[in-house]
């Protein structure tokens, strides 16, 4: 890529507006992140870890407004990528966890539609 003003506020422009679309593979996200990243380095601008690790948190959709609160107002003295990145993917692990684990759970109750065996008895009960 030309190291060209153009190219450079482009990317920029690409960096700061980057979202997450709803449902995306976190995995996929963070590929597509650090290929913005990579790219801006080829043309030698540098993003600070924390810039990253910020643009990266602000880039999630809104079901992980808990992930975001978490890690953007929790007591750290710093955030970095690294953190954020390895936090992340535990979060969807641990969601697809969840989700497993609880379909894999559900049982089905209830009187069975068809009495097998019992019809003797019946029977032999009175009407009253």
């Amino acid at each position: 890529m030309k190291k060209s003003l153009a190219n450079k506020i482009r990317l920029k422009e690409k960096l700061y507006t980057y979202r997450m679309a709803e449902g995306t593979p976190v995995q996929k996200h963070l590929n597509d992140f650090n290929s913005i990243i990579i790219d801006l380095e080829s043309l030698d601008v540098k993003v600070k870890d924390e810039d990253k690790a910020i643009l990266l948190v602000v880039s999630l959709p809104s079901s992980y407004i808990h992930f975001k609160n978490i890690m953007l107002y929790s007591n750290f003295d710093t955030i970095s990528f690294e953190d954020v990145k390895s936090n992340l993917l535990s979060k969807e692990k641990f969601d697809h966890d969840i989700h497993t684990d609880s379909a894999a759970g559900l049982v089905l109750r209830g009187r069975p539609t068809e009495k097998v065996g019992n019809s003797s008895r019946r029977k032999n009960r009175s009407k009253s």
